[in-house]
């Protein structure tokens, strides 16, 4: 028995062929960084086809059973992806535009903004801790992928809107949304009629 330096025995670990050391897998990432902030682009980019369907005046009255009009819930993303996107958590107060062309253009400042604050968040950010939007703290991933997750919520509210106005939404498969993650700046190459319905 192997004795350490105060006299006490204590473990030896002879190393041979038969029985070399095993050491941890190193960490391999699902998803990095700009993988997420396209796929939050995507989805982005077919809210903005869907704030294009509406017709004018239905996008800022029209809600079923209650619910709020769809551009408020739009306004609820420019705000919500400002503050996730630079990580201070501020919600904007920017008041809902009564035209779409106004509520277009703050869904443009939005994107941009998204991609220019996501490129500068270290990679380290991304597991730390912080409480957002006075819920409880959470990782940074997590709050943003909430933020994602609000989104596509929230559109598909919007869509059973479409319908109940006879309107069709777009088709969504994965190729959808991969094909718009520069924020809904490029076509769609699903070419589809929906996109017919709502051209960019």
């Amino acid at each position: 028995m192997a004795r350490d330096s105060a006299g006490l025995p204590c473990a030896l670990l002879v190393l041979t062929n038969a029985n070399p050391p095993v050491f941890p897998e190193p960490v391999v990432s699902v998803i990095i960084p700009a993988q997420l902030r396209a796929q939050w682009q995507g989805h982005s980019g077919l809210a903005r086809r869907v704030i294009e369907a509406f017709p004018v005046d239905q996008l800022f009255m029209f809600g079923v059973a209650g619910v709020r009009p769809f551009a408020e819930m739009a306004m609820e993303f420019i705000r919500m992806g400002g503050s996730a996107a630079t990580a201070e958590w501020v919600m904007d107060k920017t008041e809902t535009p009564k035209i779409k062309q106004q509520l277009l253009v703050l869904w443009e400042a939005a994107t941009i903004s998204i991609d220019e604050w996501f490129a500068k968040i270290p990679i380290a950010r991304f597991q730390e801790h912080e409480v957002a939007y006075g819920q409880e703290p959470n990782s940074i991933v997590r709050v943003l992928r909430y933020a994602i997750d609000n989104e596509v919520h929230h559109r598909g509210q919007a869509y059973v809107y479409l319908r109940s106005l006879g309107i069709e939404p777009r088709r969504f498969t994965i190729g959808s949304v991969s094909s718009l993650n520069s924020g809904g700046r490029e076509h769609c190459r699903w070419q589809c009629s929906w996109c017919a319905v709502a051209p960019r």
